[in-house]
């Protein structure tokens, strides 16, 4: 089945996703720290001047975290997945079997039921139970 190995690699690339999105996360938190901030008027009290670089202080914090060199290699991670996924998409749409297609009528290209009944040729009740067949084979592969 096609369309279990689309779910699989799909994961994989949203999991891909989540690990750049964090890094990115992390940068941006880090740059933000550079950006100045306004005055506390609450306080009476005068304070020194702060003697470091911001700047500074950011990039060598990035450097410390290898933060150019993670999120370039998560980039390279993600675009590879996302291939993957349109390879696995593609082999999906040319697959025949009616588990595949139902799959891809349903949640690809998100037609109802009734108009899938209509194009593999069998009741709508049958689509149904193929439809939760394939909910119930999606479960168990997240699973593991």
């Amino acid at each position: 089945m096609v369309y279990l190995e689309y779910v699989a690699v799909l994961d994989r690339y949203l999991d891909a996703q989540k690990v750049y999105e964090s890094i990115l996360m992390e940068k941006e938190t880090l740059f933000q720290r550079t950006q100045p901030k306004s005055a506390n008027m609450e306080d009476d009290k005068v304070k020194g001047t702060h003697t470091g670089n911001t700047f500074e202080d950011y990039v060598i914090a990035k450097e410390k975290k290898q933060l150019d060199q993670r999120l370039d290699e998560a980039r390279s991670i993600l675009d590879d997945r996302g291939k993957l996924v349109n390879l696995k998409l593609e082999e999906l749409r040319q697959s025949n079997a009616i588990e595949d297609k139902i799959y891809r009528y349903r949640h690809i290209e998100y037609m109802a039921m009734w108009k899938i009944a209509r194009l593999v040729n069998y009741s709508e009740m049958q689509v149904y139970r193929i439809h939760r067949k394939i909910l119930k084979d999606i479960q168990n592969v997240r699973k593991c």
